[in-house]
């Protein structure tokens, strides 16, 4: 099976550098860009495409990191909540369950209400 997957990898690889290679020679037409404060000289039009895809998959990368993190630290709250509910429930299954005044007065040290 690892055979067939490096093969696999590779044909992809060599798939992507043909289409790759057919897409900047259809699109080798010098553009020049106009910005807001400027503009380049003659770029080749393949340049700019790829320029502009890579500057949005950046962005689009940092705008998702982001929701990770706080996802992630979100989660990492919801655990900690969690453990200590945990602890909760387990001091609680050790209390007496006879309602005596001998009782009460335990549960009240084991909570720590006076």
């Amino acid at each position: 099976m690892s055979t067939f997957r490096r093969v696999l990898v590779l044909l992809l690889f060599v798939g992507l550098l043909v289409v790759g290679w057919r897409f900047a020679h259809q699109n080798e037409s010098a553009v020049s860009v106009h910005y807001l404060f400027g503009q380049t000289s003659a770029v080749a039009l393949w340049k700019v495409i790829g320029l502009s895809s890579t500057a949005g998959a950046v962005c689009v990368g940092v705008v998702m990191g982001w929701a990770l993190l706080r996802a992630r630290f979100e989660a990492r709250g919801y655990r900690k909540k969690m453990l200590a509910f945990e602890s909760e429930v387990h001091q609680l299954r050790h209390l007496p369950v006879a309602v005596g005044k001998k009782a009460r007065k335990k549960a009240r040290e084991v909570t720590g209400e006076y």
